[in-house]
């Protein structure tokens, strides 16, 4: 009866382990999907603070002087980008995951004006590795944004 209980307690502390692990590993796989996402993320294909810069069709944000990442202390499953200067700041946080791809809020601010955007969007990788904008989604509060 000592060892068949011993078993017992054995299985429901790996059961709980698990479940604690699963969490943390899901928590990271989405900081991990947001940092590529950020890197990755073809910059012409929707609206933002970039277009006007003339950046020629498959640019990618990482390709871009917006190099300087670091992980949302604010938001979970987020990663930032900035430019050297810490002029300019575009962030991904990862909404949601699905067949059709991956929802995520992309927050476009300029750090010395007045120019702030957040918007839902839909990506996907393509073939080339970069993610691209499928559709730009509608206006969330999930991905509202406030000047602090």
């Amino acid at each position: 009866m000592n060892s068949a209980l011993r078993l017992v307690i054995a299985g429901a502390l790996m059961s709980v382990g698990s479940v604690s692990l699963a969490g943390s590993v899901a928590g990271g796989s989405d900081e991990a999907l947001a940092l590529s996402i950020l890197k990755h993320l073809e910059v012409n294909g929707f609206r933002n603070s970039l277009r006007p810069k003339h950046y020629p069709d498959g640019t990618t944000l990482g390709q871009t002087p917006y190099r300087v990442y670091e992980k949302d202390a604010g938001a979970e499953g987020g990663y930032s980008a900035m430019d050297e200067e810490q002029s300019w700041i575009y962030s991904v946080r990862v909404m949601a995951r699905g067949s059709q791809g991956t929802t995520i809020c992309f927050v476009d601010q300029n750090l010395h004006g007045s120019y702030l955007f957040a918007s839902s969007l839909l990506v996907k990788k393509n073939r080339a590795g970069h993610y691209v904008v499928v559709k730009e989604l509608p206006t969330t509060p999930a991905c509202t944004i406030t000047r602090g």
